[in-house]
């Protein structure tokens, strides 16, 4: 198989009384199997959103999946009924979302969190799943897996919070991993442990994983392929070897001028000028051009399509290239 999970033309918008904010929109892409996608862009570009709207967990309202198709294993999860999604979601497909501590149920323990999942999905009894998970919070490198699994999350630190999310949604062995920011809020010590596991896991698990970050460090590790994300579009699409090498979209060039270097002189970091636009209120043209150094008349009129600029490497810029 090919492709494991195919996202296209995914349009997710948010309604109010005064305007419609388009979150997501007009966002393809696909994942093939044992592969990890890094999805990227600045906060308010639809990344979260997006990775949401795979598995239906937008709220509606006032969010609406308006169109669209969202293929997994040959199956559009946007039209199952909610009994058969439920049977996907942290079976096939598990999300490891932002923030681990609004992740967790405080009244609980972790024992019985992660318990309710296998319980859910497997045909394991009580006994069977606490003792699951207690393996699996070994997986994960928590000390005294045992002792902590009778813990409640206000008892770990933001390190092992975020590690218990990790074992959770590994409990029924995923065919699809996506985490959204997994390591957002930890210092950078704890940042490369979780990476560094999340490496060894997806080896173990033989997953396929999108991992969504602000991030180009995380990605150049972590990533085989990465999507650029910019006002609710992806922009740019490449090997993570050819989008740090010779990226064509004056977002991604503006993106990697912003990662400081070790060594060298001294210098001020680049940043890119302005902020990503509202989503109910995107320029004409292309949603860049109000921040684009390379800005020409048509760029405020003509939205620019995707293009091949290389082998493998899709851009969406009238004027690709450095």
């Amino acid at each position: 198989m090919d492709k494991l999970l195919e996202v296209k033309n995914l349009k997710t918008y948010f309604y109010s009384e005064e305007k419609v904010s388009k979150a997501v929109d007009g966002v393809s892409f696909h994942l093939k199997p044992q592969e990890t996608l890094g999805i990227v862009g600045e906060s308010g570009c639809g990344k979260s959103v997006s990775s949401l709207s795979i598995l239906k967990l937008v709220p509606e309202p006032p969010g609406k999946i308006v169109e669209g198709e969202v293929f997994f294993e040959g199956r559009d999860l946007l039209k199952l009924p909610q009994k058969k999604l439920r049977e996907v979601r942290g079976k096939d497909i598990a999300m490891i979302f932002q923030e681990p501590m609004t992740s967790l149920n405080p009244v609980f323990t972790i024992e019985y969190q992660i318990a309710e999942v296998l319980l859910a999905h497997t045909s394991m009894s009580k006994k069977e799943a606490k003792e699951k998970v207690v393996e699996l919070l070994d997986q994960v490198k928590i000390p005294s897996p045992r002792e902590r699994a009778k813990d409640y999350p206000h008892q770990l630190s933001g390190g092992m919070r975020q590690r218990v999310v990790i074992a959770m949604s590994l409990a029924c062995s995923p065919k699809v991993l996506i985490a959204d920011e997994p390591t957002t809020a930890l210092d950078v010590t704890i940042q490369a442990q979780i990476l560094d596991l999340f490496l060894d896991l997806k080896e173990k698990f033989k997953m396929s994983v999108i991992m969504i970050t602000h991030d180009l460090g995380v990605i150049a590790e972590m990533a085989d392929r990465v999507a650029i994300m910019y006002a609710g579009k992806i922009v740019e699409e490449a090997s993570v070897k050819e989008l740090f090498k010779s990226p064509q979209h004056p977002y991604t060039i503006g993106l990697l001028k912003c990662i400081p270097k070790l060594g060298g002189e001294k210098k001020e970091l680049t940043t890119i000028s302005g902020s990503v636009p509202d989503p109910s209120e995107k320029p004409a043209g292309c949603s860049f051009h109000p921040r684009c150094p390379k800005v020409q008349p048509n760029c405020k009129t003509d939205e620019p399509k995707m293009i091949e600029v290389k082998s493998g490497q899709w851009t969406a810029c009238h004027y690709p290239g450095e």
